[in-house]
């Protein structure tokens, strides 16, 4: 059973089938199904198709039904059902401590295990002949209206109206509609429950649009149609909002019942348009006059002798007529804005169970019923006019129960045999053009003679072809399958060329880039090369000069004089170099403190040249270190920088692994890594670390632009 079935309920059904009475029934219908098989040469039941299956179970269940098995299991089943049910309510009594009382929980659990049984058996509905005579409760009113009413084509039809957006949904008068089912729900006195609730009104007023835009007439809708959806609205009530407008679901449900109601609808309910509805007007009427002739001829005499054109004579032509004069503005609107709503749902609960028997004919009862209580207001009345007065004036202070015991005591007998009148039919029987297929519902089979029996080979190439055509059907949902396959792999391949085109790119980009810094740092070891080049010849040249004086000394020891001059002018500082070319004063970096060298007789020369020597010599590696790291406060600046900037490249280093793969890579992450891909890694770290660096450089340089244009303004 389905999800929604009581627990109650289910526990019963595992009981049953536990018990032995069950199993001799199953037994039984074993037998009866195999000694179908047999008679039709049929060797295993699987054989059969659904539609010829079902037929199988459907005689053998007939054909035992009457026997002792089928008698004593739905004894059991009655028992069992009846005990499952009383436990229920007792249990609730015992530990929920409910506010109903113990018959209200025995109805109300009888009515969900029948709405459950219907909602999975739909063409069970016939078992809603039991509630002859009885209101339905709402919930089981509003499935079984829904059941006998279904119409999946005109459901289809609205919902792909919705969908689309089509103008189909809107008549042309769709504002007069609006208004006029405005006006009908707050004027109409047996409406008030249906007044000021907006879910309501949105519902009519688009199922009236709708229907009329589906008329395709250039008339408006006649004032019987906003009545006939009233009762619609009434079931659905529950199920809508008051203050907020009702949803597809619900319209398209109102949509599907009321035109197929509309279409099913008797002649005498209708008005003469394109076909001439009198005849069977006239047989309705004559039908009531029987009846009221039957049971209450002083009311038939009444209403003949009010309706006669000759006083002193009426006939039953008369009764016929004054009949057809009084009940025809019922009928039109099948009793609405006539009686209360729940009445009114009463007498449309039996009209609609008995949809699906055709010799069923509940509403003439009705109206005979109607004006037999209604007959003391009617012998007041001395013309037809004043009986046309009293229908319309005293029938809506009538209640349900009045329609029952009326029912009950003088017309049940009658109806309960035509709406049963079906279930004495004959063994049911195959429909040859259902034999593929869904099977129709049993309600619908014939019940005439058998069709001829199809033959083995017939029957084996049926089976063929439906398992041809399940095989097709299966290689066309497996092509499918693998043409979605292969779209997917042709969008992957696209996005992974798309990807490597991307990588390319920035490889080039970083080939440019790292080409540009390689040849960058080829300029500055050039230049540092060519620096040091012209320290070197400057320091040969003046290892030079210091020999050529030394030979000079040997030469000439005594001349100190000479030697002293030619000192001084051979020994000349050497020029700056251009790497010394700078726009500032060099700091003169203090001279280590030395002795003054001893001047030995004979020696003068040599002591003072090795003197200049040394200090030239000083001074050109102090002013080389300067070059290279500075000193002072511009040393400890440079330090702190070259420290930051090592602190920003670990930092960005760390984030752009935690931005690539979510935590930090240790070495053994890089020792287990192939060769491609660290390759690939290390190229996605640097390009990470790089836009991280540009970013900064990027925001230091718009501040820094930012702080000379200040500055620039404040001048």
């Amino acid at each position: 059973m389905s999800s929604t079935t009581p627990e109650w309920l289910e526990g019963c059904k595992h009981h049953v089938t536990e018990t032995n009475e069950w199993k001799s029934f199953t037994v039984e219908l074993f037998d009866a199904i195999q000694q179908q098989l047999t008679e039709s040469h049929v060797k295993y039941f699987s054989d059969l198709s659904e539609a010829e299956k079902e037929l199988f179970m459907e005689r053998a269940v007939r054909a035992i039904q009457h026997g002792s098995s089928f008698t004593t299991l739905n004894a059991q089943v009655s028992k069992m059902l009846d005990m499952a049910l009383n436990n229920e309510v007792a249990r609730e009594l015992l530990e929920d401590h409910p506010v109903n009382t113990k018959s209200d929980l025995v109805l109300g659990h009888a009515r969900d295990g029948a709405v459950s049984l219907l909602q999975r058996w739909p063409d069970m509905r016939d078992k809603l002949h039991l509630c002859l005579n009885q209101p339905l409760p709402p919930t089981l009113r509003q499935l079984a209206w829904k059941l006998h009413l279904r119409n999946s084509k005109l459901r289809r039809q609205y919902a792909t109206a919705v969908k689309t957006e089509s103008p189909s949904l809107k008549s042309p008068w769709h504002r007069e509609i609006c208004q006029k089912c405005e006006d009908i729900l707050q004027s109409e006195p047996t409406f008030k429950p249906l007044a000021n609730h907006y879910g309501v009104l949105t519902a009519m007023q688009s199922v009236l649009s709708y229907y009329h835009a589906s008329l395709q007439t250039a008339s408006t809708l006649p004032d019987m149609d906003y009545l006939l959806l009233v009762p619609f609205l009434a079931v659905t009530q529950n199920t809508l909002s008051v203050d907020a407008p009702a949803g597809d679901n619900v319209k398209a449900l109102l949509v599907e019942e009321f035109i197929t109601y509309m279409a099913q609808r008797p002649g005498y309910m209708r008005e003469a348009g394109v076909r001439d509805f009198s005849d069977e007007k006239s047989v309705f009427a004559d039908t009531v006059a029987d009846l009221l002739q039957q049971h209450d001829d002083h009311l038939a005499t009444a209403i003949s002798t009010a309706f006669a054109t000759d006083k002193g004579n009426p006939s039953r032509t008369n009764l016929v007529q004054g009949l057809k004069t009084l009940l025809q503005p019922l009928l039109r609107v099948m009793f609405v804005g006539y009686l209360q709503l729940d009445c009114l749902l009463y007498i449309w609960d039996q009209y609609i169970i008995g949809l699906d028997v055709p010799a069923y004919q509940v509403l003439p009862t009705i109206s005979t019923v109607l004006l037999m209580l209604l007959r003391e207001h009617f012998f007041k009345c001395k013309n037809s006019h004043q009986m046309e007065q009293v229908l319309s004036s005293h029938s809506r202070k009538l209640h349900m129960h009045q329609f029952q015991y009326e029912i009950n005591k003088r017309f049940y007998r009658t109806l309960h045999a035509q709406i049963h009148k079906d279930d004495k039919s004959t063994m049911p029987v195959l429909d040859p053009t259902q034999s593929v297929g869904m099977p129709p519902p049993w309600t619908h089979w014939s019940v005439e003679k058998l069709p001829p029996r199809q033959k083995a080979h017939d029957r084996r190439q049926a089976r063929e072809e439906r398992e041809a055509q399940r095989l097709r059907f299966v290689e066309q949902q497996k092509a499918e399958v693998e043409m979605k396959q292969e779209d997917e792999l042709a969008r992957r391949r696209e996005e992974e060329r798309q990807l490597e085109l991307a990588l390319e790119q920035s490889r080039r980009q970083q080939d440019q880039e790292r080409l540009a810094l390689e040849q960058e740092l080829d300029a500055e070891r050039q230049a540092r090369y060519e620096l040091q080049k012209r320290a070197d010849d400057q320091i040969a040249m003046l290892q030079k000069q210091i020999d050529e004086l030394k030979r000079m000394k040997d030469t000439k020891p005594k001349s100190a004089a000479p030697s002293e001059t030619l000192s001084t002018f051979s020994l000349k500082a050497p020029p700056p170099s251009a790497a010394t070319h700078v726009t500032r004063t060099w700091p003169v970096a203090p001279s280590p403190a030395r002795s003054e060298p001893s001047r030995t007789p004979g020696t003068p020369d040599a002591v003072k040249a090795e003197t200049i020597m040394r200090d030239l010599v000083g001074r050109i590696m102090q002013g080389t270190n300067f070059l290279a790291h500075s000193s002072g406060d511009e040393k400890d600046t440079l330090d702190q920088q070259t420290r930051q900037s090592l602190q920003a490249y670990n930092k960005d280093r760390r984030e752009a692994e935690i931005e690539i793969f979510g935590r930090r890579i240790s070495s053994r992450d890089w020792n287990t890594m192939a060769s491609g891909e660290r390759t690939n890694t290390q190229g996605r770290l640097a390009d990470a670390v790089r836009r991280k660096v540009e970013q900064r450089h990027g925001s230091n340089s718009r501040q820094g632009t930012n702080s000379r244009h200040g500055t620039s303004s404040r001048h």
